[in-house]
């Protein structure tokens, strides 16, 4: 890691969800031996609202977010705990609307400190 990413990471990454930021849910699901723990944590994310994304096979078009967060298992999701089969995040898909609880599709991104996570 560059000097610039390890500094952004330890001091920028914060201020920027801080400032531009709202509360999440993050909701960690893990299954063993049959049983089905979930462990949920509020967190301040960065929400990028898109309006929709095209699934061409279904020809269907579906809200999506992209949130960003600190790459960090306390105040964030950590990029190694990250589960995209089974983890979930509350978040509004409308800026206004109640959050709803939706599936973690894909990790977009992990550098400089924050993860880009795409939510449908």
């Amino acid at each position: 890691m560059t000097r610039f990413r390890r500094s952004f990471s330890r001091h920028a990454a914060g201020g920027i969800l801080r400032q531009f930021g709202e509360e999440i849910t993050y909701h960690k699901i893990t299954r063993t031996n049959g049983e089905t723990i979930e462990v949920a944590r509020i967190i301040d994310a960065k929400v990028d609202r898109e309006a929709n994304v095209m699934i061409g096979e279904i020809n269907e078009s579906f809200p999506y977010v992209i949130v960003r967060v600190r790459n960090d298992d306390r105040i964030g999701i950590s990029s190694e705990e990250l589960n995209t089969a089974t983890d979930e995040i509350t978040v509004a898909l409308r800026v206004g609307a109640t959050p709803t609880r939706k599936p973690i599709a894909r990790l977009l991104s992990a550098d400089s400190g924050l993860l880009r996570i795409l939510v449908q």
